[in-house]
C-alpha cells in the first residue's frame, strides 16, 4: 500500500583484480540546478553504471581504501572515471523498476513474478 520508494545516493564498485575490470553504479540521477530558476532533471530511484577494462590493479588495499573507506572517490558521471581503458557495457535502471544491461532488459517488476 502507498507509494514505492527508496532514495540511495553515491555510488558503489566492484572490482575484478585477475580480468582487470571494474564495475561502478551511480545511484540517484536526480540532479536540481539553477540559481534563479530552478530546473529538476532524472529520478531519486534511478541508477546509471557501467562495467570496464581498467589499468592493472598494482596494490589492490590501496585501490580499496580509494573507493570503499571513508571518505573514498565518489563519481557522478561515468565520463569522469580515471582508469577506463575501454568500456564494456553500460547498465541502467531503478530499484522500484527494471535493470538494463547493454541494452538487454534482465528484470521488469512489471514482467517477473516474485517466487514466494
Amino acid at each position: 500500500m502507498g507509494d514505492r520508494t527508496i532514495e540511495a545516493t553515491g555510488n558503489v564498485w566492484f572490482e575484478d583484480l585477475t580480468n582487470n575490470r571494474k564495475a561502478v553504479v551511480i545511484f540517484s540521477t536526480y540532479k536540481k540546478d539553477g540559481w534563479w530558476k530552478k530546473t529538476e532533471s532524472g529520478k531519486r530511484d534511478e541508477f546509471i553504471g557501467c562495467i570496464y577494462e581498467c589499468q592493472p590493479i598494482g596494490n589492490p588495499e590501496a585501490s580499496a581504501k580509494l573507493l570503499y573507506y571513508k571518505g573514498g572517490e565518489e563519481i557522478r558521471e561515468i565520463s569522469k572515471i580515471k582508469d577506463m581503458v575501454k568500456p564494456i557495457c553500460d547498465l541502467s535502471g531503478s530499484w522500484l523498476r527494471n535493470l538494463v544491461i547493454d541494452g538487454v532488459k534482465y528484470w521488469d517488476i512489471d514482467e517477473d513474478s516474485p517466487f514466494r
